[in-house]
């Protein structure tokens, strides 16, 4: 699991919902005017969201491989002179 792919999945997660729950209201209860504005900015807000739960989901699959110093020390050859 790789923390800063959950970090940034958790906080598009959080930012598309409350831009889509802010707009939301406004969408229900304000002037007909801010309809439309209101509409594409809970879109926004969704496909933010929606990005940011795929984000996490990947950051599961992710690992961080162990880099080695020597390689050759790792590997043992065994020794056929005999």
């Amino acid at each position: 699991m790789d923390w800063r792919f959950l970090a940034a999945g958790i906080t598009m997660i959080i930012t598309g919902s409350v831009v889509s729950i802010i707009y939301g209201n406004i969408l229900l209860t304000g002037p007909l005017e801010e309809f439309n504005p209101s509409r594409g900015f809970v879109q926004i807000g969704g496909i933010i969201g929606g990005i940011g739960f795929i984000l996490t989901l990947v950051s599961f699959g992710l690992r961080r491989k162990k880099r080695q110093q020597d390689e050759g020390a790792t590997s043992q050859k065994r020794d056929e002179t005999g």
